[in-house]
């Protein structure tokens, strides 16, 4: 990884601005809890009065509540905050300045971290603008030094790695992390093969990481085995040689899906994962709770495994070589923002981090091509209209990702159950990696 700078973050951060009332499924109407600090709160209260304040925020009175947990957002029956104005703009912004906003609200989707001295700005991909501009480009995710002033110093760090720690778990955080950006980045092995070169690199560090006192030569020993290009030739080797169990990949990849939608959903998540899934449909099969938000009737979906591989692989099949490509650029870009601001720190182990993402890989490209955008733009591309396949295409892959982002990032209980189901399952090794990165 590049040496520690002031400030460091992928490139896209530095292309970020919100699109406001432009935005397809705005953060400020989905049904969000709102969360205001303890000082906002107390501002918001002097600058609007009553009974103004009063109908737009509210005391946290559920569990966890702390000064950065202080207040909520009140939201209206459509889920949207009160202080939307009728062009889709913040009221509050508009009349007293950003300084006002919580913190929530002035740093989504931004998420600056510290890390001893270092600085770090990542973003969450379930914006829209941040997915797009993540995903998209070939040179999206290359680590760079942030322009001065980009980081939002005068608000606090969604996560912080302590000074005292730099020294140590700083240092070995840095060399897993940096590792795995650069093996993603290996673009002469197909995805597949990078992906499981992460895994495999969780698998060789996760008993030296776990140990209560990192030994940092053995770490960069083991570390250092992937710049071998004989062990990544042999992995790569063995990815293309294995006979994967699509069945299982399909198994997770239904749990999943069936995990979210039977809690409330936002209508686009109901809309994008029933694309994929309605086609799947089979009696005998696994049945699936629908519980959409305000104004939506809950329904039940059954499908099999069987019939989800039957059509995600005529799916794959059908994709033009072009737009593949293009997927397969927006699934690397994908994994590397997760490497990148994940913080693998939070996970209960190394391995159920890497696993985790190539679940949730397998589950974006699920999504995607089950989406009805995908054979229009096929159709395009067999016209002769390759501009506009591209963008009808970019335009699914953007919207299944942030879609996903917020149907499991926002969720902190399923995204820990996720992780914690595969721990318990053992779902580390190569061959169940490669039945997800394959499927």
């Amino acid at each position: 990884m590049a040496k520690r700078r002031a400030a460091i973050g992928l490139r896209y951060v530095t292309r970020f601005r919100c699109t406001g009332p432009d935005c397809p499924e705005s953060c400020c109407s989905v049904g969000w809890n709102i969360l205001v600090d303890e000082g906002h709160y107390r501002r918001m209260r002097r600058a609007l009065g009553e009974p103004a304040f009063s109908a737009g925020v509210r005391r946290n009175d559920g569990e966890g509540r702390g000064r950065d947990r202080f207040g909520l957002m009140v939201l209206d029956e459509r889920g949207a905050c009160g202080f939307l104005d009728g062009g889709g703009l913040c009221s509050l912004q508009a009349r007293f300045g950003a300084d006002l906003l919580c913190d929530t609200c002035a740093l989504y989707p931004r998420q600056p971290a510290r890390i001893g001295d270092r600085r770090e700005l990542s973003m969450a991909l379930s914006c829209p603008e941040a997915a797009r501009l993540a995903l998209l480009p070939a040179d999206a995710t290359d680590l760079v030094e942030l322009p001065e002033g980009l980081f939002p110093d005068d608000r606090p760090p969604v996560r912080t790695l302590p000074a005292r720690a730099a020294d140590s778990t700083a240092e070995v955080f840095d060399e897993v992390r940096g590792t795995a950006l650069e093996l993603l980045g290996r673009r002469d092995y197909p995805l597949a093969s990078r992906l499981c070169f992460t895994l495999a690199l969780g698998a060789d560090v996760q008993a030296l990481f776990a140990a209560a006192d990192v030994d940092a030569a053995a770490l960069r020993r083991a570390v250092a085995r992937f710049e071998d290009e004989a062990v990544l030739e042999a992995l790569h080797q063995g990815v293309q040689r294995a006979v994967t169990d699509d069945q299982l990949a399909a198994h997770f990849c239904i749990e999943l899906l069936a995990a979210r939608l039977s809690r409330r959903s936002a209508p686009s998540l109901v809309r994008v994962a029933l694309a994929a899934l309605a086609p799947c449909a089979a009696e005998g099969g696994r049945a699936i709770a629908v519980t959409p938000g305000p104004g939506g009737s809950p329904t039940t979906l059954t499908v099999s495994r069987a019939a989800v591989v039957a059509a995600h692989r005529a799916r794959r099949a059908a994709l033009p070589a072009a737009l593949a490509e293009r997927l397969e650029l927006s699934l690397e870009n994908y994994a590397r923002v997760h490497w990148f601001d994940g913080w693998f720190l939070d996970a209960p182990s190394l391995s159920a981090y890497a696993q985790l993402l190539l679940l949730r890989v397998a589950v974006l490209r699920f999504l995607v091509l089950g989406q009805p955008a995908v054979e229009v733009a096929s159709r395009l591309l067999e016209s002769g209209e390759a501009a506009a396949a591209q963008g009808a295409f970019d335009a699914a892959v953007v919207e299944c990702a942030f879609v996903l982002s917020r149907a499991i990032e926002h969720q902190e209980l399923l995204m820990a159950d996720l992780m914690k189901t595969m721990e318990e399952a053992d779902l580390t090794s190569l061959h169940d990696g490669l039945s997800l990165v394959r499927f």
